[in-house]
């Protein structure tokens, strides 16, 4: 999907109006229905199945297993392959841009999991840890604990400052049919 701008969303709250890039945002998001029984049945396809036959160079990425290894809670299936952090990360530094991947579950009105790989120059890792902190993972070390949240310290790097936690791209009611690339 391209998202040029934010000029026709219906924002209902004033206050939670938040600046867009003004060259855009592509975002690759998953492919489901809100409207089936099961999260088995969300997914209709891997969108990613075209990186089996990808051959990437050796590429140091932060590593899943050093996240699950500081957070109990977390576990390998609630995060992307190495192999999608590796392409984005070789693809960040192919278009000489920042690439991040964003994950949130929630259950019940509680975050689940929250986490976010951030691919620049300094690769950083952002997880939920509760209501108020996060933890910032770099170069595999987990190197602080910051007070604020994944989605606004994530979306920091494409320089979109949210003044709340409201991102206008996570409502339901958001058009991607109208951002579709065709």
């Amino acid at each position: 999907y391209f998202v040029s701008n934010l000029n026709h969303y219906l924002w209902i709250d004033e206050n939670q109006r938040h600046p867009f890039p003004a060259e855009g945002l592509v975002v690759v998001k998953e492919d489901h229905e809100f409207n089936v029984h099961t999260p088995d049945e969300w997914y209709r396809r891997d969108p990613f199945q075209f990186l089996s036959t990808i051959q990437l160079p050796q590429i140091e990425i932060i590593n899943p297993e050093t996240i699950i290894r500081d957070n109990e809670d977390l576990h390998k299936s609630d995060f992307p392959s190495e192999q999608l952090l590796r392409y984005l990360k070789w693809l960040s530094q192919k278009v000489n841009n920042t690439i991040v991947f964003y994950a949130c579950c929630t259950w019940g009105g509680c975050i689940e999991y929250e986490y976010s790989w951030v691919f620049e120059e300094i690769d950083r890792v952002y997880v939920f840890r509760d209501e108020k902190t996060s933890f910032q993972y770099t170069s595999n070390f987990k190197s602080d604990i910051i007070r604020e949240k994944v989605l606004n310290r994530t979306l920091a790097h494409l320089g979109i400052k949210l003044p709340t936690t409201y991102f206008a791209l996570h409502t339901r009611g958001f058009d991607w049919e109208s951002c579709l690339i065709r």
